[in-house]
């Protein structure tokens, strides 16, 4: 049987370059290799591009040492170049990049103009999906989602224009960097000039307490969802310590809701998945009370870190982890 040849594309300029290179370790290891030739492909934080053996990310005892110095090989590349000329003799890329330019529409694009097939959804979705202003104006109408209101870099920041507890976050970073809970007014304007270290967009929303849960999705034109996840941070909210590390929070599933509500969820994330136009998979976050279900956000590329959810909602829905990469790898064709 001839095996497909997958490049693991991970690393990336983004705020999320470490996740993005668990995710991308995850992933290799966990491919079958009776199935596939693995193809590890590295952006550095600088951009540089570089292909390495299956070997090198195995090896890594610690993604977060010593990752971005260049190294001395044959397949290292400075000049992008050699290495598209090798990503075009491969048979997919499994997208393992987060945040900018890996979630946000420019990598799809790139493999578009490629021909290349990737994993994943494709630019617009992707683009509406990790940025979070455009998220909320596409929604708007179809489901429930936090009040909120939007700054721009350069105006006037003044007094919440929402009472109450307020979550300050970027619109377009992922993995809840750069993300606060504020109660105060002098909070409140050090959250958002915080923010402004990311991006040049604040999303200011409405605090929803209740019940935390993720729903993943599976599919192209016909998905499914999986097993609903209910999340209980240590911290008071699901941050990027609770998300990556492990025991910083505490992941039940099947979520601790009745079934209407689960079916529910499903329905929503489904909705959203179909909606937005997302291939492969993908991953809603909302919050249940007794008003209903507030949606937060979608997740475009989902992480794969040993401690990230859609795995952990995929094997209690009776997926392996190497039967959903085949999953997902099979919807990128």
């Amino acid at each position: 049987m001839t095996k497909i040849k997958v490049g693991v594309l991970t690393g990336g300029p983004s705020s999320e370059h470490f996740v993005s290179l668990s995710s991308g370790k995850q992933v290799a290891h966990g491919l079958d290799k009776n199935k596939y030739e693995v193809y590890p492909v590295l952006i550095t934080k600088k951009n540089k591009w570089l292909i390495k053996s299956y070997q090198w990310i195995e090896n890594i005892k610690d993604i977060h040492q010593n990752v971005n110095k260049d190294v001395k090989s044959e397949t290292c590349a400075i000049n992008i170049e050699p290495v598209i000329q090798k990503i075009k003799e491969l048979d997919v890329i499994f997208l393992c990049l987060h945040g900018k330019f890996g979630e946000d529409g420019r990598v799809q694009a790139l493999l578009d103009l490629l021909k290349v097939p990737y994993t994943g959804s494709g630019v617009l979705a992707s683009a509406i999906g990790l940025d979070k202003a455009s998220f909320k104006r596409y929604f708007s109408g179809i489901v429930t989602m936090p009040k909120s209101y939007v700054i721009e870099r350069g105006k006037v920041i003044g007094s919440p224009k929402i009472a109450g507890k307020l979550v300050v976050k970027p619109s377009d970073q992922g993995s809840s960097v750069g993300v606060s809970v504020v109660s105060s007014n002098s909070d409140y304007i050090k959250a958002v000039k915080k923010v402004f270290e990311f991006c040049d967009r604040v999303i200011v929303e409405e605090y929803i307490a209740g019940t935390e849960v993720s729903c993943g999705v599976l599919g192209n034109s016909n998905p499914f969802a999986l097993e609903v996840v209910e999340i209980k941070p240590k911290s008071k909210f699901f941050d990027y310590k609770s998300k990556y590390l492990p025991g910083e929070a505490k992941e039940i599933i099947p979520a601790r809701i009745n079934k209407s509500l689960t079916t529910q969820v499903k329905n929503i994330a489904i909705t959203i998945h179909k909606t937005l136009g997302c291939k492969g998979f993908s991953r809603a976050d909302m919050i249940v009370n007794d008003k209903g279900i507030f949606v937060l956000e979608i997740n475009t590329i989902p992480g794969l870190t040993p401690n990230s959810l859609l795995p952990k909602e995929a094997s209690a829905t009776g997926i392996s982890y190497s039967e959903l990469l085949d999953i997902i790898i099979s919807n990128a064709f």
